[in-house]
Parts: C-alpha cells; structure tokens; sequence
C-alpha cells in the first residue's frame, strides 16, 4: 500500500485532504470506492487512508489491529501504517474489510 519508500500516505508523504475521504473535508459519510482516484498507491490500490478503518490479520488476546483511518479522522490518523487495536468481535459504522484479488500475469 506504501510503495517500497515507506511513505507516510499512498501518494506519498504529503498529506491533502482532497485525495481522501476524511473529516478535513468531507463528505462526513463513506463513498463509493475509487471516489478519489487521485489517493492511489503505486499499486492501483484505492481508498488506502480515509473511508473506513479495515480490520487486519493481527490478532491478539480477542483484540485486532484496524488501519487506515476513517471519514470521522483527521489526516495524521488516516494513514495505513497508523493504527489501533479493537475487540474482535466489534461491528462498528467506521470498521470495515478489503477483498483482494490477486491477479496473475502468463506470458
């Protein structure tokens, strides 16, 4: 999601508002996905900061780990690597998933 630099957001490590769905701006509600073509990873990848929190594969103790921040965030939480830990077993408005699909290249 962050490019092999590690940059801070995936467009890089500058911080705009308008390239992402979060509370600096709006709309205050999640958005069809790809409502911000402009946030892309340099994998294609959409919606990597803001919209929602995904849930992630790091479990421990009944708790696991949500990243990406949310359109209830402000921009220094929206960001992949920035996350927090909540009860496995949470449904909440601002928590969501990612499906990927992998899609392998033959010559």
């Amino acid at each position: 999601m962050r490019g092999t630099d590690g940059r801070l957001y995936p467009w890089g490590n500058s911080y705009h508002a308008r390239f992402l769905n979060n509370n600096d701006q709006g709309p205050f509600s999640t958005m069809r996905v790809g409502s911000f073509p402009q946030g892309a990873s340099p994998y294609g990848v959409l919606d990597g900061a803001g919209q929602v929190f995904e849930w992630t594969c790091d479990v421990s103790r009944k708790r696991a780990t949500v990243k990406g921040g949310s359109w209830d965030d402000h921009g220094d939480v929206c960001r992949p690597a920035a996350g927090h830990t909540r009860p496995v077993n949470l449904k909440h408005i601002l928590i969501g998933f990612r499906l990927v699909r992998h899609h392998l290249r033959t010559k």
